[in-house]
């Protein structure tokens, strides 16, 4: 695989990472100010969290998929 493509693979999830940590702590903290009930708070925090591995995986698996693809 080419150095080019691992930069795109290492910045693209970085960038994701940065994001979704953001993202992440807003909801958390909306979830929490709104005094929801424990059931909504699991499946704000750990539903968004499953979403965020798929993301991460999906991108991950895109990228690498790509490696024996020369589009030349």
């Amino acid at each position: 695989m080419s150095a080019t493509r691992i930069v795109i693979l290492v910045l693209g999830l970085a960038a994701m990472l940065v994001l979704v940590v953001w993202g992440w702590t807003e909801l958390a903290n909306a979830v929490h100010r709104a005094e929801a009930n424990d059931a909504v708070v699991a499946l704000s925090v750990y539903g968004v969290a499953f979403v965020i591995m798929a993301a991460v995986v999906g991108f991950g698996y895109f990228v690498l998929w790509f490696r024996n693809d020369d589009l030349r």
